[in-house]
Protein backbone atom coordinates (compact mmCIF):
# COMPACT_ATOMS: atom_id res chain seq x y z
CA UNK A 1 0.00 0.00 0.00
CA UNK A 2 1.37 3.30 -0.87
CA UNK A 3 0.86 6.05 1.59
CA UNK A 4 -0.90 8.93 -0.07
CA UNK A 5 0.44 11.67 2.25
CA UNK A 6 3.79 11.34 0.56
CA UNK A 7 2.59 10.98 -3.21
CA UNK A 8 2.93 14.17 -5.24
CA UNK A 9 -0.84 16.09 -5.92
CA UNK A 10 -2.17 15.42 -8.90
CA UNK A 11 -2.43 19.24 -10.47
CA UNK A 12 -5.02 18.23 -13.26
CA UNK A 13 -7.77 20.10 -10.71
CA UNK A 14 -5.59 23.22 -10.75
CA UNK A 15 -6.42 23.74 -14.68
CA UNK A 16 -9.05 26.07 -14.56
CA UNK A 17 -6.64 28.42 -12.11
CA UNK A 18 -4.42 28.26 -14.08
CA UNK A 19 -6.13 29.06 -17.31
CA UNK A 20 -7.73 32.05 -15.38
CA UNK A 21 -4.41 33.20 -14.09
CA UNK A 22 -3.10 33.22 -17.65
CA UNK A 23 -5.93 35.39 -18.62
CA UNK A 24 -5.79 37.67 -16.04
CA UNK A 25 -1.70 37.87 -17.02
CA UNK A 26 -2.47 38.62 -20.65
CA UNK A 27 -4.97 41.46 -19.30
CA UNK A 28 -2.17 43.19 -17.34
CA UNK A 29 0.52 42.69 -20.20
CA UNK A 30 -2.38 44.60 -22.63
CA UNK A 31 -2.76 47.16 -20.34
CA UNK A 32 0.98 48.03 -19.29
CA UNK A 33 1.43 48.09 -23.25
CA UNK A 34 -1.57 50.11 -23.55
CA UNK A 35 0.49 52.63 -21.33
CA UNK A 36 3.25 52.72 -23.67
CA UNK A 37 1.09 53.40 -26.72
CA UNK A 38 0.13 56.52 -25.29
CA UNK A 39 2.62 57.33 -23.02
CA UNK A 40 5.99 56.28 -23.82
CA UNK A 41 5.99 55.92 -27.80
CA UNK A 42 4.69 59.10 -28.17
CA UNK A 43 6.79 60.72 -25.23
CA UNK A 44 10.29 59.22 -26.16
CA UNK A 45 10.07 58.28 -30.19
CA UNK A 46 7.98 61.60 -30.69
CA UNK A 47 10.72 63.73 -28.96
CA UNK A 48 13.86 61.83 -31.06
CA UNK A 49 11.75 62.22 -34.60
CA UNK A 50 10.94 65.68 -33.48
CA UNK A 51 14.43 67.27 -32.83
CA UNK A 52 15.66 68.02 -36.32
CA UNK A 53 11.98 69.67 -37.13
CA UNK A 54 12.22 73.52 -38.21
CA UNK A 55 11.11 75.98 -36.24
CA UNK A 56 8.77 78.17 -38.63
CA UNK A 57 6.46 81.02 -37.81
CA UNK A 58 2.99 80.41 -37.07
CA UNK A 59 -0.27 82.43 -35.39
CA UNK A 60 -2.56 81.19 -32.95
CA UNK A 61 -6.03 81.43 -34.15
CA UNK A 62 -7.87 80.35 -31.34
CA UNK A 63 -6.63 78.32 -27.94
CA UNK A 64 -8.99 76.50 -25.70
CA UNK A 65 -8.37 74.31 -21.96
CA UNK A 66 -11.25 72.12 -22.44
CA UNK A 67 -11.95 70.72 -18.80
CA UNK A 68 -13.01 67.61 -17.20
CA UNK A 69 -13.70 66.22 -13.64
CA UNK A 70 -12.77 63.16 -12.35
CA UNK A 71 -15.38 60.50 -10.81
CA UNK A 72 -12.98 61.34 -7.73
CA UNK A 73 -14.25 65.28 -7.77
CA UNK A 74 -11.02 65.90 -9.67
CA UNK A 75 -10.13 68.73 -12.16
CA UNK A 76 -8.91 67.63 -15.33
CA UNK A 77 -7.56 69.99 -18.61
CA UNK A 78 -6.53 69.67 -21.94
CA UNK A 79 -5.21 72.30 -24.02
CA UNK A 80 -6.47 72.64 -27.48
CA UNK A 81 -5.44 74.62 -30.45
CA UNK A 82 -5.53 75.93 -33.68
CA UNK A 83 -2.46 77.52 -35.79
CA UNK A 84 -1.30 78.40 -39.04
CA UNK A 85 1.71 78.02 -40.38
CA UNK A 86 3.56 78.62 -44.02
CA UNK A 87 5.43 75.55 -45.68
CA UNK A 88 6.36 74.69 -48.32
CA UNK A 89 5.34 77.53 -50.01
CA UNK A 90 1.84 76.80 -49.12
CA UNK A 91 -0.62 78.35 -46.07
CA UNK A 92 -0.96 75.21 -43.85
CA UNK A 93 -3.43 74.66 -40.38
CA UNK A 94 -1.92 72.58 -37.42
CA UNK A 95 -3.64 71.30 -34.50
CA UNK A 96 -0.98 69.08 -32.55
CA UNK A 97 -0.07 70.65 -29.30
CA UNK A 98 2.55 68.92 -27.64
CA UNK A 99 4.39 65.15 -28.03
CA UNK A 100 1.80 63.39 -24.89
CA UNK A 101 -2.03 64.18 -25.70
CA UNK A 102 -3.53 63.83 -21.95
CA UNK A 103 -5.83 64.91 -20.05
CA UNK A 104 -3.30 66.67 -17.12
CA UNK A 105 -3.04 69.42 -14.63
CA UNK A 106 -0.31 72.12 -14.52
CA UNK A 107 1.29 71.42 -17.86
CA UNK A 108 -1.71 71.43 -19.80
CA UNK A 109 -2.61 74.75 -17.92
CA UNK A 110 1.00 76.06 -18.33
CA UNK A 111 1.11 75.85 -22.10
CA UNK A 112 -2.58 77.52 -22.70
CA UNK A 113 -1.30 80.44 -20.26
CA UNK A 114 2.03 80.87 -22.79
CA UNK A 115 -1.01 80.51 -26.30
CA UNK A 116 -3.41 82.62 -24.79
CA UNK A 117 -1.38 85.92 -25.08
CA UNK A 118 -0.67 84.90 -28.39
CA UNK A 119 -4.44 84.46 -29.69
CA UNK A 120 -4.99 87.38 -28.14
CA UNK A 121 -2.51 89.79 -29.74
CA UNK A 122 -2.19 87.75 -33.32
CA UNK A 123 1.65 88.11 -33.03
CA UNK A 124 3.62 85.56 -34.39
CA UNK A 125 4.36 82.40 -32.34
CA UNK A 126 6.59 79.45 -33.52
CA UNK A 127 6.03 75.60 -34.07
CA UNK A 128 8.42 72.74 -35.47
CA UNK A 129 7.53 71.62 -38.79
CA UNK A 130 8.63 68.24 -40.39
CA UNK A 131 10.57 68.77 -43.63
CA UNK A 132 9.71 65.37 -44.81
CA UNK A 133 5.71 66.28 -44.22
CA UNK A 134 4.76 70.02 -43.93
CA UNK A 135 1.81 68.64 -43.15
CA UNK A 136 2.86 67.62 -39.98
CA UNK A 137 3.60 70.26 -37.27
CA UNK A 138 3.55 70.67 -32.98
CA UNK A 139 3.82 73.32 -30.78
CA UNK A 140 5.70 72.33 -27.76
CA UNK A 141 8.22 69.12 -27.79
CA UNK A 142 9.26 69.41 -24.30
CA UNK A 143 10.66 66.17 -22.67
CA UNK A 144 8.33 64.96 -19.87
CA UNK A 145 10.72 63.18 -18.03
CA UNK A 146 8.40 63.35 -14.75
CA UNK A 147 5.39 62.00 -16.52
CA UNK A 148 7.79 58.88 -18.14
CA UNK A 149 9.58 58.42 -15.59
CA UNK A 150 5.58 57.99 -13.29
CA UNK A 151 4.47 56.04 -16.44
CA UNK A 152 7.46 53.51 -16.39
CA UNK A 153 6.55 52.11 -13.12
CA UNK A 154 2.99 50.56 -14.01
CA UNK A 155 4.57 49.68 -17.49
CA UNK A 156 7.36 48.16 -15.78
CA UNK A 157 5.29 46.25 -12.90
CA UNK A 158 2.01 45.71 -15.00
CA UNK A 159 4.43 43.93 -18.11
CA UNK A 160 6.44 41.86 -16.01
CA UNK A 161 3.45 40.81 -13.73
CA UNK A 162 1.31 39.85 -16.22
CA UNK A 163 4.31 37.82 -18.46
CA UNK A 164 5.24 36.21 -14.90
CA UNK A 165 2.44 35.06 -14.13
CA UNK A 166 1.62 33.47 -17.67
CA UNK A 167 4.87 31.78 -17.73
CA UNK A 168 4.34 30.18 -13.91
CA UNK A 169 0.90 29.02 -15.33
CA UNK A 170 2.47 27.44 -18.45
CA UNK A 171 5.44 25.86 -16.97
CA UNK A 172 2.52 24.28 -14.11
CA UNK A 173 0.23 22.88 -17.01
CA UNK A 174 3.36 21.72 -18.58
CA UNK A 175 4.35 20.18 -15.60
CA UNK A 176 0.98 18.86 -14.55
CA UNK A 177 0.68 16.64 -18.36
CA UNK A 178 4.33 15.14 -17.24
CA UNK A 179 3.29 14.18 -14.12
CA UNK A 180 -0.31 12.19 -15.86
CA UNK A 181 2.00 10.33 -18.14
CA UNK A 182 4.27 9.85 -15.83
CA UNK A 183 1.29 8.12 -13.34
CA UNK A 184 0.68 5.90 -16.68
CA UNK A 185 4.16 4.87 -17.16
CA UNK A 186 4.19 3.77 -13.70
CA UNK A 187 1.49 2.88 -12.02
CA UNK A 188 1.53 2.60 -7.93
CA UNK A 189 5.28 3.50 -8.33
CA UNK A 190 4.98 7.62 -6.94
CA UNK A 191 8.38 7.41 -6.09
CA UNK A 192 8.71 7.84 -10.53
CA UNK A 193 6.11 10.19 -10.61
CA UNK A 194 8.32 13.52 -10.82
CA UNK A 195 10.17 14.49 -13.81
CA UNK A 196 13.24 14.68 -11.64
CA UNK A 197 12.89 11.10 -10.85
CA UNK A 198 12.47 9.53 -14.04
CA UNK A 199 16.06 8.39 -14.91
CA UNK A 200 18.62 6.21 -12.73
CA UNK A 201 19.88 9.38 -10.73
CA UNK A 202 17.75 12.00 -9.11
CA UNK A 203 18.41 15.80 -10.95
CA UNK A 204 17.91 19.24 -9.68
CA UNK A 205 14.89 21.22 -9.74
CA UNK A 206 15.04 24.35 -12.25
CA UNK A 207 16.76 27.02 -10.77
CA UNK A 208 14.98 29.77 -12.27
CA UNK A 209 17.68 31.47 -14.48
CA UNK A 210 16.14 32.74 -17.57
CA UNK A 211 13.44 33.98 -16.14
CA UNK A 212 15.90 36.65 -14.13
CA UNK A 213 17.57 37.00 -16.92
CA UNK A 214 14.50 38.05 -18.82
CA UNK A 215 13.64 39.88 -15.91
CA UNK A 216 16.92 42.30 -16.43
CA UNK A 217 16.68 42.89 -19.84
CA UNK A 218 12.97 43.69 -19.88
CA UNK A 219 13.77 46.42 -17.12
CA UNK A 220 16.28 47.40 -19.40
CA UNK A 221 14.64 47.85 -21.99
CA UNK A 222 11.77 50.11 -20.73
CA UNK A 223 14.00 52.52 -18.95
CA UNK A 224 16.94 52.88 -20.11
CA UNK A 225 16.07 54.53 -23.39
CA UNK A 226 14.56 57.19 -20.78
CA UNK A 227 17.70 57.67 -19.20
CA UNK A 228 19.95 57.67 -22.44
CA UNK A 229 17.14 60.34 -23.36
CA UNK A 230 17.27 62.57 -20.66
CA UNK A 231 21.21 62.91 -20.80
CA UNK A 232 21.30 63.52 -24.54
CA UNK A 233 18.74 66.52 -24.49
CA UNK A 234 21.04 68.11 -21.75
CA UNK A 235 17.99 68.70 -19.50
CA UNK A 236 20.11 68.10 -16.50
CA UNK A 237 21.55 71.30 -17.37
CA UNK A 238 18.41 73.53 -16.41
CA UNK A 239 16.25 70.21 -14.52
CA UNK A 240 19.10 68.73 -12.36
CA UNK A 241 16.00 67.04 -10.46
CA UNK A 242 15.40 65.05 -13.84
CA UNK A 243 18.46 62.98 -12.64
CA UNK A 244 15.64 61.05 -10.64
CA UNK A 245 14.96 58.94 -14.12
CA UNK A 246 17.70 56.77 -12.97
CA UNK A 247 15.63 55.74 -9.65
CA UNK A 248 13.84 52.88 -12.11
CA UNK A 249 16.76 52.14 -13.92
CA UNK A 250 18.74 51.01 -10.76
CA UNK A 251 15.88 48.21 -10.06
CA UNK A 252 17.70 45.94 -12.67
CA UNK A 253 20.23 45.77 -9.31
CA UNK A 254 17.95 43.41 -7.67
CA UNK A 255 17.09 40.75 -10.38
CA UNK A 256 20.59 40.83 -12.11
CA UNK A 257 21.94 39.35 -8.48
CA UNK A 258 19.71 36.93 -8.29
CA UNK A 259 20.38 35.86 -12.17
CA UNK A 260 24.49 36.44 -10.94
CA UNK A 261 23.82 33.70 -7.80
CA UNK A 262 22.25 31.01 -10.07
CA UNK A 263 24.65 31.92 -12.73
CA UNK A 264 27.67 31.03 -10.21
CA UNK A 265 26.24 27.43 -9.53
CA UNK A 266 26.07 26.47 -12.83
CA UNK A 267 29.69 27.88 -13.23
CA UNK A 268 31.19 26.32 -10.27
CA UNK A 269 28.83 23.07 -10.33
CA UNK A 270 27.56 22.65 -13.57
CA UNK A 271 24.69 20.29 -13.63
CA UNK A 272 24.20 18.56 -10.30
CA UNK A 273 22.35 15.13 -9.76
CA UNK A 274 22.19 12.70 -6.59
CA UNK A 275 22.45 8.46 -7.33
CA UNK A 276 20.53 7.51 -4.12
CA UNK A 277 21.65 4.01 -2.63
CA UNK A 278 18.15 2.73 -1.76
CA UNK A 279 15.28 3.99 -4.04
CA UNK A 280 12.99 5.09 -2.54
CA UNK A 281 13.95 6.14 0.69
CA UNK A 282 11.77 5.84 4.13
CA UNK A 283 11.46 8.23 7.34
CA UNK A 284 13.06 7.26 10.41
CA UNK A 285 15.88 5.66 8.15
CA UNK A 286 19.89 6.70 7.15
CA UNK A 287 19.50 8.03 3.86
CA UNK A 288 22.47 7.52 1.63
CA UNK A 289 23.66 8.53 -2.07
CA UNK A 290 26.53 10.19 -3.91
CA UNK A 291 26.22 13.65 -5.58
CA UNK A 292 27.87 13.96 -9.19
CA UNK A 293 28.75 17.22 -10.96
CA UNK A 294 29.54 18.06 -14.37
CA UNK A 295 31.90 20.53 -14.02
CA UNK A 296 35.09 19.64 -11.69
CA UNK A 297 35.25 21.64 -8.27
CA UNK A 298 38.18 23.53 -7.10
CA UNK A 299 40.41 21.55 -4.97
CA UNK A 300 39.18 22.27 -0.95
CA UNK A 301 36.23 23.18 -1.98
CA UNK A 302 33.67 22.43 0.29
CA UNK A 303 30.05 21.82 0.02
CA UNK A 304 27.33 22.82 2.19
CA UNK A 305 24.28 20.77 2.12
CA UNK A 306 20.69 20.93 3.48
CA UNK A 307 18.11 18.57 3.81
CA UNK A 308 14.37 19.66 4.72
CA UNK A 309 11.00 18.39 4.74
CA UNK A 310 8.20 20.75 4.18
CA UNK A 311 4.57 21.04 4.36
CA UNK A 312 2.70 22.20 1.42
CA UNK A 313 -1.49 22.95 1.29
CA UNK A 314 -2.87 23.95 -2.16
CA UNK A 315 -4.80 27.21 -1.87
CA UNK A 316 -7.86 27.96 -3.76
CA UNK A 317 -7.03 31.58 -4.96
CA UNK A 318 -3.59 30.74 -5.67
CA UNK A 319 -1.79 28.43 -7.93
CA UNK A 320 1.02 28.24 -5.66
CA UNK A 321 0.62 26.26 -2.72
CA UNK A 322 1.06 27.69 0.97
CA UNK A 323 4.67 25.59 2.19
CA UNK A 324 5.49 25.48 6.01
CA UNK A 325 9.36 23.82 6.22
CA UNK A 326 8.54 20.79 9.21
CA UNK A 327 12.52 19.44 9.73
CA UNK A 328 15.77 20.66 8.12
CA UNK A 329 19.46 19.80 8.45
CA UNK A 330 22.64 21.12 7.44
CA UNK A 331 26.08 19.88 7.13
CA UNK A 332 29.28 20.17 5.41
CA UNK A 333 31.23 17.19 2.94
CA UNK A 334 34.50 17.53 1.10
CA UNK A 335 33.96 15.63 -2.50
CA UNK A 336 36.45 13.08 -3.30
CA UNK A 337 39.37 12.88 -5.68
CA UNK A 338 36.98 12.46 -8.15
CA UNK A 339 34.87 15.41 -7.42
CA UNK A 340 32.06 12.93 -6.04
CA UNK A 341 30.72 14.02 -2.89
CA UNK A 342 28.59 10.89 -0.48
CA UNK A 343 25.23 12.13 1.10
CA UNK A 344 25.09 10.73 4.50
CA UNK A 345 21.29 12.02 6.36
CA UNK A 346 19.53 10.21 8.99
CA UNK A 347 16.09 11.34 8.35
CA UNK A 348 13.73 11.56 11.31
CA UNK A 349 10.20 10.45 11.83
CA UNK A 350 7.55 11.89 9.47
CA UNK A 351 6.51 15.29 10.80
CA UNK A 352 3.43 15.92 11.19
CA UNK A 353 2.41 19.36 10.41
CA UNK A 354 -0.34 21.31 12.88
CA UNK A 355 -1.80 22.64 9.66
CA UNK A 356 -3.12 19.35 8.84
CA UNK A 357 -6.28 19.05 10.36
CA UNK A 358 -7.27 22.47 8.97
CA UNK A 359 -6.29 21.08 4.77
CA UNK A 360 -9.60 20.97 3.02
CA UNK A 361 -7.59 18.55 0.72
CA UNK A 362 -5.00 15.28 1.38
CA UNK A 363 -1.52 16.87 2.97
CA UNK A 364 1.57 16.49 0.95
CA UNK A 365 4.78 16.38 2.30
CA UNK A 366 7.83 16.68 0.05
CA UNK A 367 11.29 16.27 0.79
CA UNK A 368 14.35 17.97 -0.76
CA UNK A 369 18.31 18.26 -0.84
CA UNK A 370 19.99 21.50 -1.16
CA UNK A 371 23.64 22.03 -2.60
CA UNK A 372 25.92 25.07 -3.10
CA UNK A 373 29.32 26.17 -2.09
CA UNK A 374 29.22 29.30 -0.75
CA UNK A 375 26.39 31.69 -0.04
CA UNK A 376 27.25 33.52 -2.94
CA UNK A 377 25.32 31.26 -5.33
CA UNK A 378 21.81 30.12 -5.02
CA UNK A 379 21.56 26.37 -3.79
CA UNK A 380 20.65 23.64 -6.29
CA UNK A 381 17.22 21.77 -5.30
CA UNK A 382 17.43 17.97 -5.69
CA UNK A 383 13.81 16.47 -4.52
CA UNK A 384 13.81 13.35 -2.66
CA UNK A 385 12.06 10.54 -3.05
CA UNK A 386 11.06 10.11 0.93
CA UNK A 387 8.05 6.88 0.96
CA UNK A 388 6.64 5.77 4.24
CA UNK A 389 5.93 2.45 2.08
CA UNK A 390 6.99 1.41 -0.94
CA UNK A 391 9.68 -1.10 -2.91
CA UNK A 392 13.63 0.01 -3.11
CA UNK A 393 14.18 0.71 -6.55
Amino acid sequence: MIDAQQTPPDHQASLPRSLLAMVGGVVAVCVGLSIAWAYWIPGLVGWWQTRNWQEVPCKVVYSHLKETTTSKGNRRVMTEALYTYEAGGQQRKGRRVSLISEWGGAYESAIHARLRPYEISQEPFRCLVNPADPEDAILFRDLRWGLLTSMSIPLVLLTWFGAHVCWVSMKGLSRSRCLRGLRQCHPGQPWKWQPEWTGAEITASPDGFWPWVMTCIWLGVVTAPLVVTVLYSGVLSAEPEALVVILPLAAVAWPLVMARHRWRARQVMGKVSLVPETWPAKPKGRFQGLLKFTKPLPPGTKLKLRARCQHEIPQQRSTAPWVKVLWDQSWEVMPDADGKAHVNALLPAQPRSPYESSASTKPVYRWFLEVRTDDEMTAVSLPLPVFRQGAQA
